[in-house]
């Protein structure tokens, strides 16, 4: 996993592709500054379906996968632990959204600045998460590629 260059750009363009769609809870948060009738609530719920499908499984596959293999590799047990609680987190405020969300639909006004706050932290979150990620890899591939002192 990870083994060379190549690799590695494999996952920064599907970390770039994820991030891209991201983008879109900026967009919904700064949308419903200005009105938030069914229309918002339509396109919430859009942002809510990629947090919930694609980018849950993304934080699936490297929980189950990515992270037991770097931890095995660096025979350190829990050594991603710390990648793991950005996944919590990021569920935490996904879930949170989905409340207000729910609020929001029966035309709690009150529950605009909350879904707008979640959707900024959502997509700072998974931000800053995909940049650890990608620092971590390259740290990795470069230990890879080093000689071995003697």
């Amino acid at each position: 996993m990870f083994e060379d260059a190549l690799s590695l750009h494999r996952l920064s363009e599907s970390h770039r592709a994820l991030l891209a769609d991201v983008t879109v809870l900026d967009d919904v948060a700064n949308q419903l500054l200005d009105r938030h009738d069914q229309v918002e609530v339509t396109m919430l719920d859009e942002a809510l379906v990629l947090l919930r499908g694609r980018l849950a499984a993304h934080m699936d596959l490297e929980e189950r996968v990515v992270y037991p293999a770097i931890a095995a590799e660096l025979a350190v047990p829990g050594a991603m632990d710390w990648m793991v609680e950005d996944h919590r987190e990021i569920r935490r405020w996904v879930d949170e959204l989905g409340r207000h969300r729910r609020e929001l639909e029966v035309g709690e006004v009150a529950a605009v600045e909350p879904v707008r706050r979640a959707l900024y932290v959502i997509g700072a979150l998974v931000n800053l998460h995909l940049r650890k990620e990608e620092a971590t890899y390259a740290w990795l591939l470069e230990r890879r590629l080093q000689p071995h002192a003697s």
